[in-house]
């Protein structure tokens, strides 16, 4: 009785939090809603952009630098005022007196300056940067369509756990009309002698627990549906339309699977970019051993208080040339030295794992579509036994134990049968996963 209060609560508390009228939706419904509402994979996909703008900023390093600057002083520091004069072109004979060298009037200078920045060489430097950017967009746009793989097979689960649940509240609700007509039919010969008090009641107590595992069933199958729903990223109950049954078998050798896995794995094909990624980061640090060299140019207007200015201009190459930082550029090429060695072992350790996972999956999808058939007899025989066994009891030739073990016989085969297929389903798709989202 407290299970069945427990239950009934369950139920009840699910009808009203999912009250509202639910909304069939397709397998590839949920799917588009889900890549749409995903927060995990819009996060994903703001990492492309990211990657995007380092890409730009890299490249902007080829274009010259071009800066305005603007200043406002007022000093009668006699250096300052010595300069100012001479840039506003207002130096005068009077200025060269020691008196008004060394006690200058307060001078005010406005000054406006264009500044062009260009480098010329680097060794190499620019050029790696913006093919490691580049690499970094295949790497981020690896990752999301990686997650993008993800969410498909988050989704399969969830659209087609709530379909097994269906299935299963089916499967219990068959398995309760027949145990209840089997209580009608047993309390029928009841009532005549035919059959043993023990009888009726043993019915009734397996008859009472299928209704609470129907109820358990049922609020199992409300749960998948909210699950599904978080899964599509909606506020709203869905209800899926779709059947287990519809599955179609895999075409494809093992040795296809893993040569589409090696060339399609987004996981694998960012490992890929982060190598190439790795090996610019080496020409980076290598390119400060090289001379810089860069070019500059400027235009300067120094305005008095009355209006009248000075303008100068300025043009030169700076070389740069590196002798000594105390071993700064060679531990910093040791550490860009050392991530491209780890790459390279990180994607050769990736690239097994992810042959061996195909060859699991794989196999055990071509397992699990074998054994479709067989559980198809299993729920054939199962059925016949169930009519065979009936008829016996009613004859007077079987126990009630029979009788109730070929029932649960037909209960289990269902569900065992609509596991089958669920499980078949999940392994395609976690394959799918594993081959880069590539259809077979």
């Amino acid at each position: 009785m407290k299970r069945l209060i427990f239950y009934l609560t369950l139920l009840s508390l699910s009808f009203s939090i999912f009250s509202q009228i639910e909304r069939e939706v397709t397998f590839d419904e949920a799917l588009s809603q889900s890549l749409l509402n995903n927060k995990l994979l819009n996060a994903a996909k703001s990492q492309i952009d990211k990657a995007e703008g380092l890409k730009r900023e890299s490249f902007s390093y080829y274009i010259p630098q071009v800066d305005f600057t603007f200043n406002y002083s007022k000093t009668d520091n006699p250096v300052y005022v010595f300069m100012g004069k001479l840039t506003q072109e207002r130096f005068g004979m009077m200025d060269f007196a020691i008196e008004n060298l060394n006690n200058p009037d307060p001078l005010k200078n406005y000054q406006g300056k264009i500044t062009l920045t260009l480098p010329i060489f680097t060794g190499g430097k620019l050029n790696a940067y913006y093919r490691a950017s580049k690499h970094g967009i295949e790497v981020s746009k690896n990752r999301y369509e990686d997650a993008r793989e993800k969410v498909k097979k988050g989704v399969t689960e969830a659209f087609y756990g709530a379909i097994l649940a269906e299935k299963v509240v089916e499967v219990y609700e068959e398995a309760f009309k027949t145990a209840k007509a089997h209580e009608e039919r047993i309390s029928a010969m009841h009532r005549e002698g035919l059959v043993l008090d023990s009888d009726l009641l043993r019915i009734r107590v397996y008859l009472s627990d299928v209704e609470q595992d129907l109820y358990s069933k049922r609020a199992d199958y409300q749960i998948a549906k909210s699950y599904l729903s978080y899964a599509m990223g909606v506020n709203y109950q869905v209800k899926p339309i779709g059947n287990l049954e519809e599955y179609k078998k895999i075409e494809i050798s093992l040795e296809e699977a893993i040569k589409k896995g090696e060339s399609n794995n987004n996981e694998l094909l960012a490992m890929e970019n982060l190598v190439k990624q790795a090996k610019e980061g080496v020409k980076i640090k290598k390119a400060d051993y090289f001379p810089q060299v860069g070019m500059m140019a400027s235009y300067e207007r120094d305005y008095a208080d009355n209006g009248n200015y000075g303008k100068n201009w300025m043009l030169g190459v700076e070389v740069k040339i590196p002798i000594f930082d105390g071993g700064r550029r060679g531990g910093a090429l040791l550490q860009a030295k050392s991530d491209e060695v780890s790459a390279l072992e990180m994607l050769s350790d990736l690239r097994l794992k992810i042959d061996t996972q195909i060859k699991e999956s794989y196999l055990k999808l071509k397992t699990l579509e074998e054994r479709l058939g067989v559980r198809e007899k299993q729920v054939e025989q199962a059925l016949e036994n169930q009519r065979i066994v009936s008829k016996r009891y009613e004859e007077g030739m079987a126990l009630i134990t029979e009788l109730l073990d070929a029932d649960i016989l037909v209960t289990t085969t269902k569900l065992s049968r609509a596991k089958a297929y669920y499980d078949v389903i999940v392994e395609k798709s976690r394959l799918y996963q594993l081959l880069g989202g590539e259809e077979f």
